[in-house]
């Protein structure tokens, strides 16, 4: 497989909650032999630590203590990434792009932890600012920089439901998440980072950095050549090995990997493969049912427009993904 774009940047992938990305992570995870996975090292500052920007959870000052996030800032997120490099494998970040800036409504603003990194370089100008396009997020331009940026995008309607289904009893006993919120969802964050990376040039036609947006429904439906696709997007050779984690020592690597985060990714520790899986092919009709059915039909009508709500954005990054049926 010819790889087109190599390179030594840590690959973060961003993403939104519920779109598949720990599976897909699991398939990196079998590599350690020549990548290192860090997962999601910035939602622990955004949740827990003390520069947190959350409102997800009550009680933050003990769960920062029971998670040991007391000193658990935006900077040492950035040195776990730092120190993961000096293994000489390429390191293959996933978080969420929504962790990676203020809540709607609050001026962007750089993590106190990283404003010593934003040295003005000659006393007037910060190096990071551009005037006309302003960082939508809590990392200096600088950092971001250092990555190779790819996305992971689900249907709104497979994500949202997903999501309502970790907040509200019983798997919210596990999760913490007590009682459904839109600001969860993500996609305008997401969209967000596209396109101020995009304006920046560090991704698209005028930069070294090709644009590599995945579609969930690709990945479950066309899994070998999507991962193929992305390989080779991110400048790694594919490893057809990597479609299957169902070894002790696959398993025991997750399950340390993902226990802050444990009761959301429960479907992807129990899984052991990528296997091919036709379409889900439904009507918003038969998905309102459904959600009625499993939810009642207050909560459906609430997930039918927070569907809606979402949409259009991720219609927007669909439509520069990738396009896995291509060469196969």
């Amino acid at each position: 497989m010819v790889v087109k774009n190599a390179s030594s940047k840590p690959i973060f992938l961003v993403t939104h909650p519920r779109a598949i990305s720990t599976a897909f992570e699991r398939v990196f995870l079998t590599r350690d032999h020549d990548i290192v996975c860090i997962h999601e090292p910035f939602s622990d500052a955004y949740h827990w630590g003390p520069e947190y920007l959350s409102e997800r959870y009550q009680n933050v000052e003990k769960l920062r203590a029971e998670n040991g996030c007391e000193d658990y800032t935006y900077h040492t997120a950035l040195k776990i990434i730092n120190d993961a490099k000096t293994h000489g494998k390429r390191v293959f970040v996933k978080d969420m792009a929504k962790c990676l800036m203020p809540l709607d409504g609050q001026s962007p603003r750089i993590a106190s932890s990283l404003q010593s990194q934003n040295t003005a370089r000659n006393g007037t100008q910060r190096s990071w600012e551009e005037p006309n396009i302003p960082n939508p997020t809590v990392i200096p331009r600088e950092i971001l920089s250092t990555f190779h940026f790819a996305f992971l995008i689900r249907d709104p309607r497979r994500s949202i439901p997903s999501l309502y289904r970790c907040s509200v009893p019983p798997i919210s006993l596990t999760t913490g998440w007590h009682g459904f919120k839109a600001s969860d969802a993500g996609y305008k964050e997401l969209r967000r980072l596209f396109d101020y990376l995009k304006s920046i040039k560090q991704i698209g036609p005028d930069s070294s950095n090709e644009i590599c947006i995945v579609d969930a429904d690709d990945l479950l439906q066309y899994p070998e050549q999507t991962i193929k696709s992305f390989c080779s997007s991110v400048g790694i050779p594919f490893d057809s090995n990597s479609l299957c984690w169902d070894t002790e020592k696959d398993h025991k690597r997750a399950q340390d990997l993902f226990r802050n985060w444990a009761p959301f990714h429960d479907i992807a520790l129990k899984s052991s493969s990528f296997m091919a899986q036709p379409p889900k092919v439904t009507t918003p009709k038969e998905d309102l049912a459904a959600w009625a059915k499993e939810f009642g039909k207050e909560a459906s009508i609430l997930i039918q427009k927070n569907v809606e709500d979402n949409m259009d954005d991720f219609l927007y990054l669909k439509q520069v993904a990738i396009k896995p049926k291509e060469g196969r």
